[in-house]
């Protein structure tokens, strides 16, 4: 068996399991190549601005100078754009190049 056929035959996540932006991202990877990388990040950059407001309501009753009390992380990140790309690739495919 090739080293080709032996990857395509390891079995991977289940279809029901899979995240839902991977084929979106895949399509701009080469899967066949050296390496690729894929990160499902949904979610996740709101979540932890959402954490950071819960930390800094007790700070606002001691640090009310220093803390504006309309601070809300949440509504940043989605001003800057931080939740409209749910997913992350990469890929590198050329053995005589140096990852960058």
């Amino acid at each position: 068996m090739t080293m080709d056929a032996y990857l395509l035959s390891v079995p991977t996540v289940r279809a029901d399991q899979q995240s839902p932006n991977f084929e979106a991202i895949a399509q701009h990877l080469d899967l066949r190549g050296q390496v690729y990388g894929y990160i499902d990040i949904e979610g996740d950059l709101e979540g932890i601005a959402h954490q950071l407001n819960t930390y800094l309501e007790p700070l606002r009753a001691t640090q009310s100078a220093t803390i504006p009390a309309n601070l809300d992380l949440q509504k940043i990140v989605r001003q800057c754009g931080l939740t409209d790309e749910p997913a992350i690739g990469r890929h590198h495919d050329h053995a005589d190049d140096p990852i960058d």
